[in-house]
């Protein structure tokens, strides 16, 4: 989507540009400004709020309140525009009065807020963006850039202006792109339930920008994050859920390693885009829960070392360094996989080994391809030999299992069948091969009777 400035804007720099900047408007800059995507993150905290269903008794009801975050955005028309607002001290239009179209358009993971191409010295451009809270739960919102320099930051500007009761609150200041992640982390705006906020994005090119930012780049993935406000009371006050906190949302693998270095227990990690893993950065050492949004891990494989992880919308693809599964367990814990991929595996899917007694491994809504070994491989150890584990558990639910070549689906080692629960699985084979074992190397089940259990329907 190209987001052109319009005509009005462009006429009002046209002669201002050609005496000052002459040399500079015949060169065509290409500038990617704010490829942005939008990430309505809910962030569900440690608190009883957000049980989505009702519990009854007689006419007492106890009904889970809800965020549910909207956004949509207005572009710039300033011939036809019926939405119009003036920004006190931007000059870069007649009166400082820019007016918007009255159609909206939704902003999601796929629609792009901002694509500028071809930009020149003096640019410029704006956006109307209207965050929604149709729950019925109070929020507090704030804005996440993950920026991606490509040599063009310098040379561009931004601002934020918010508008109150139909007009603009504040005054314009032009702020350097590079301070676009520090303005927005100290900016956090109630949204009370079932209302809304609305702020303007003003953005440019410096009119002095030289021939030295020809064919240079930014990009900024933003995300519009929700966190219940402290509104609602319970029983005693309204400070139940006053530790609700944003994720972190990381686009790089350095981004990553920062983001782990300084989570805390119970902290959400969220990527923007593909991250390619490297050591040490491919380590989960922290009880948090990684968001990956749907985009893909590669890269070195996956060490979880944590005790109590959970791994969300993660794409696991290709793990590298010869025979390697796409992630590692080790320690005693918790772990959960949800709507999860992982293919293109030289080993394993997920490996969960070792003394890893009293540690329960939860797989539900993943899809699994062209592993070279197994799917899921547990197998656990008691002071350093095989034994049996009678508190070990494992939950394989509403999975997708393609073929590999070994048709090994999955391997489960020295575990109680009662510790299993499995249903609603589905195998591309006609007769895959589901090991279980308790005390032995033999199954402790046939294979008949191990696949009617894992594709049990529930």
């Amino acid at each position: 989507m190209v987001c052109g400035l319009h005509t009005a804007i462009e006429k009002v720099h046209k002669e201002e540009l050609q005496m000052a900047n002459s040399k500079h408007t015949k060169r065509a800059l290409l500038a990617s400004i704010l490829s942005v995507v939008l990430c309505c993150a809910m962030l569900i905290g440690s608190t009883f709020a957000w049980f989505t269903d009702s519990v009854t008794s007689g006419k007492n009801i106890i009904q889970a309140g809800n965020l549910d975050i909207s956004a949509t955005y207005q572009d710039v028309d300033m011939d036809k525009g019926t939405v119009s607002y003036t920004i006190p001290g931007f000059d870069r239009v007649p009166d400082g009065t820019v007016n918007f179209s009255a159609d909206t358009t939704d902003i999601n993971e796929s629609n792009a807020i901002i694509s500028e191409n071809l930009w020149e010295p003096g640019a410029v451009g704006a956006k109307l963006i209207t965050v929604k809270n149709d729950g019925n739960l109070a929020a507090k919102i704030k804005l996440s850039f993950a920026v991606e320099d490509g040599g063009l930051q310098n040379a561009l500007w931004f601002d934020f202006v918010q508008v109150k009761d139909g007009a603009v609150a504040g005054t314009f200041i032009e702020r350097e792109m590079s301070t676009l992640t520090a303005v927005a982390n100290a900016v956090e705006l109630p949204l009370a339930s079932k209302g809304e906020v609305s702020f303007i994005l003003l953005y440019g090119m410096k009119e002095e920008a030289g021939n030295e930012y020809r064919g240079k780049s930014f990009s900024a993935d933003v995300a519009i994050l929700a966190a219940q406000d402290t509104v609602e009371e319970d029983s005693f006050d309204d400070q139940y859920d006053k530790d609700a906190e944003y994720p972190v949302y990381v686009a790089t693998a350095e981004e990553l390693k920062d983001a782990l270095a300084n989570a805390e227990d119970g902290d959400t990690i969220a990527l923007t885009k593909d991250i390619e893993l490297t050591n040490p950065v491919n380590t989960l050492n922290k009880n948090i829960t990684l968001d990956a949004k749907g985009n893909t891990l590669s890269g070195v494989p996956m060490h979880i070392t944590g005790n109590d992880v959970t791994v969300k919308n993660a794409v696991f693809d290709n793990a590298k360094n010869g025979q390697e599964s796409c992630v590692y367990i080790h320690n005693v814990g918790k772990y959960v996989f949800e709507g999860c991929e992982f293919k293109n595996t030289k080993w394993d899917g997920i490996q969960m080994t070792g003394k890893i007694a009293g540690s329960e491994l939860i797989v539900n809504n993943c899809t699994f391809s062209n592993a070279e070994q197994r799917y899921i491989h547990v197998e656990a150890i008691v002071d350093d030999k095989p034994a049996i584990n009678t508190d070990v558990k494992v939950t394989i639910t509403n999975n997708k299992f393609g073929e590999n070549p070994n048709n090994d689906a999955i391997g489960l080692y020295y575990i109680l069948t009662d510790g299993i629960t499995a249903y609603n699985n589905t195998f591309a084979a006609e007769e895959p091969t589901i090991y279980i074992c308790s005390s032995s190397t033999s199954p402790s089940i046939s294979q008949e009777d191990a696949i009617k259990m894992f594709t049990a329907k529930q």
